[in-house]
């Protein structure tokens, strides 16, 4: 068995469990928080793949968000959260 795991699920989950966290947030998916139509939080990103004040595409562990709009800019960008501003027109995925 390998270390940090244990029967029945790795230490993340168990965290997870205990806490009593969504199980989204143990998994890695990534989570989209988006206040009206001016501000989103992208968290458990991969990377910025491409930007412009029109279209934002972001890595995620299965595939790609994509936000467009007018106006976008990147306000932040953390290790694990990318937050947006700007006119969001619309977000959609690719895997």
């Amino acid at each position: 068995m390998a270390r940090g795991q244990a029967r029945g699920g790795g230490l993340r989950a168990r965290v997870v469990e205990w806490l009593d966290l969504p199980p989204d947030l143990g998994s890695g998916a990534h989570r989209l928080t988006l206040l009206g139509t001016s501000r989103l939080i992208l968290e458990n990103h991969r990377g910025i793949i491409a930007y412009s004040p029109q279209c934002l595409v972001v890595g995620v562990a299965r595939g790609q968000v994509e936000v467009r709009g007018e106006g976008l800019t990147v306000s932040r960008v953390h290790r694990d959260e990318v937050v947006v501003a700007g006119d969001i027109r619309s977000i959609s995925f690719t895997c």
